[in-house]
């Protein structure tokens, strides 16, 4: 029972409506730039994989300069306590590890908020990064139109593509895929399968 109550989030995910809100998708004008940040003190011993770095304020705003005040995603951003226990349950979480672009270095998926004064409910954002060395990359980042994401890993989402699933609303057919597709990274919105 307790395998069935963790594949259900999963479940929910693949079989999401095609009548996604459009306003959830990434937002195409934001800069997808490389930014790369240099001699940020890593601490010593860790690897590609681990937990490298904790984005604390200052480095997020080194990474997401088009942001103010950038801050991770935290529990007390989900909504009602059903949608807490939800994502407790369905192993959802705001920071996914593993290599999603096939480029053999571990990328960091991470959602978080920033200040959004024009519309204070549409202020999440979603970036991938990756460690070289002292060097902390971010690879892709986006303005979602949304107030929270949760990330899920979607393992064989397409033949040999691991996606990231984000969720805006646990338990609902709220949600997309981002994913890297060997040449630029591609968004797709929830869809059912009748």
């Amino acid at each position: 029972m307790k395998y069935l109550r963790k594949l259900l989030p999963l479940v929910i995910l693949g079989l999401c409506i095609t009548n996604f809100n459009a306003d959830a998708k990434p937002n195409k004008s934001s800069s997808n730039e490389q930014v790369v940040i240099e001699g940020v003190s890593i601490p010593e011993g860790v690897k590609p994989g681990d937990k490298p770095i904790t984005l604390n304020k200052g480095l997020l705003k080194k990474l997401l300069p088009e942001l103010i005040n950038p801050r991770l995603m935290t529990f007390k951003d989900l909504g009602t306590p059903a949608e807490q226990e939800g994502f407790l349950e369905g192993g959802y979480t705001f920071v996914l590890r593993g290599d999603f672009d096939r480029d053999g270095f571990a990328d960091i998926v991470f959602v978080g908020k920033y200040d959004n004064p024009e519309n204070p409910e549409r202020n999440s954002f979603i970036a991938v990064v990756t460690i070289k060395g002292e060097k902390i990359i971010r690879k892709y980042f986006s303005k979602i139109h949304r107030d929270r994401i949760s990330l899920l890993r979607a393992v064989n989402y397409k033949t040999k593509i691991e996606a990231i699933g984000m969720s805006y609303n646990i338990a609902s057919d709220d949600c997309g895929f981002l994913y890297w597709t060997g040449k630029d990274w591609q968004f797709d919105a929830c869809q059912t399968v009748f």
